[in-house]
């Protein structure tokens, strides 16, 4: 008991007896994350960076007002001096703007489908270290009943010895035993320790939290060809490609559109002040003011042989089919994967349910009970001791493994309904 206490102590001073504010469940930790975690809030922000991008594709080109002195008498003999005003305007011809404004609001559907699968991605990534924080917990309390049979197998030896019935030796024994598994509760302690603060760290807090669900979960069952199909359909990373498949086509449309030569619309109006001196007696010139009108119109003759835009785009929208196709092989190979992970570890799920546990603790209460009674030895109850330990520790590992595995098959498949 002394030694139980001293572990305890230990337990608490390394903060595994959390604050009951801080303790949740998987749905509310996983709602926490997508409010709280820090890399989610900067993944957002490419949606109004996107949106953005659609307000300046949607501008008009800028008109350009120019102004200056259009003569001047730099021989001072009195000549008329002009002053110009002009305003030029370019108009975009082909659809430019249009196609513009479709390419990016493409941009936007991409980078929205972008975000939904880093939520995804994220929503995995932070069940599955809960799941690692509850199965640390399994861990440590194993090691602590085993720590407690050890610790009564030495106080039994010290009343042995002190009667006369036993020497040193089997005393001796026992205690190495019991500070090795004193040892591995300690590691234990500090990996539940880390996986409650790596917890902590997908919610943007460095304090740790602490999980409260089971992983004792029924095993169930999916149709893969509705998982696939409906994969296909609707995972975000599927539609990011479908999305990129569209803004391929636009940009296309937009280079076209580039092709088409734009005019520039010039107005001004010019003022003449009137001659003076003599040379207003030899050329009379009262003040005038004009109006002018002019369009210039780009010669095209680098585009004739350069269509790099276009070349360019083609070449985008080839690379985002292949994608496309990718990311659809991907998620089939991907659902039929974690759904063969995920029979194979309810079938080894079922190995530990089927009576092995029952048995292993059988055989260490036969043991100590023939070692107690003079019909054993030690070393067998020891080795019992470590062989039931072992079996609990590859349970709360298949525990985990069907929990993960079903998690894995979600993400694949692109839903989610696991609760603990």
């Amino acid at each position: 008991m002394k030694h139980r206490l001293v572990v305890l102590s230990l337990l608490l001073a390394a903060g595994l007896h959390a604050d009951p504010a801080s303790t949740m469940d998987l749905t509310g930790y996983l709602g926490l994350v997508g409010k709280a975690n820090l890399s989610l809030a900067a993944q957002r922000f490419n949606v109004p960076i996107a949106e953005a991008q659609v307000t300046i594709a949607k501008l008009f080109p800028e008109p350009q007002l120019s102004g200056g002195v259009g003569a001047f008498d730099i021989r001072f003999s009195g000549a008329p001096t002009t002053y110009d005003v002009a305003i030029s305007q370019e108009i975009e011809l082909g659809g430019k703007r249009r196609n513009r404004a479709r390419a990016a609001e493409r941009a936007v559907v991409g980078a929205k489908d972008d975000l939904d699968d880093f939520v995804r991605t994220l929503r995995g990534q932070a069940a599955d270290a809960y799941v690692d924080a509850l199965a640390a917990r399994l861990v440590l309390d194993r090691k602590q009943l085993t720590l407690d049979k050890l610790t009564q197998l030495v106080q039994r030896n010290e009343d042995s010895r002190r009667a006369g019935a036993i020497g040193d030796l089997p005393v001796i024994q026992a205690k190495v035993e019991a500070e090795k598994f004193r040892g591995d509760l300690l590691l234990a302690a500090g990996d539940v320790r880390k996986a409650d603060l790596a917890l902590g760290q997908l919610v943007g807090t460095a304090q740790a939290i602490t999980p409260s669900g089971n992983l004792k979960i029924a095993a169930r069952t999916f149709d893969a060809a509705k998982l696939i199909a409906d994969a296909k359909a609707g995972r975000p990373d599927v539609l990011s490609a479908r999305a990129a498949l569209a803004a391929g086509n636009a940009k296309i449309d937009l280079a076209h559109s580039n092709i088409a030569i734009d005019p520039t619309l010039s107005i001004g109006w010019s003022h003449v002040t009137h001659a003076t001196g003599s040379y207003a007696a030899e050329a009379p010139s009262p003040p005038a003011d004009f109006l002018s009108a002019n369009i210039s119109i780009p010669l095209p003759f680098a585009r004739r042989e350069f269509k790099g835009e276009l070349e360019s785009a083609l070449a985008s929208r080839g690379q985002a089919e292949q994608q496309l196709r990718a990311a659809e092989l991907k998620v089939e190979v991907e659902v039929q994967q974690a759904l063969a992970t995920y029979q194979a570890s309810i079938d080894r799920l079922k190995v530990y349910e089927s009576g092995i546990l029952d048995n292993a603790d059988k055989v260490l209460e036969n043991t100590t009970y023939n070692f107690t009674h003079g019909g054993g030895t030690q070393l067998e109850v020891l080795d019992a001791a470590r062989t039931v330990d072992e079996v609990y520790l590859d349970y709360y590992q298949a525990l985990t493994d069907h929990v993960h595995a079903l998690i894995a098959v979600e993400q694949a498949a692109g839903i989610w309904d696991v609760k603990l």
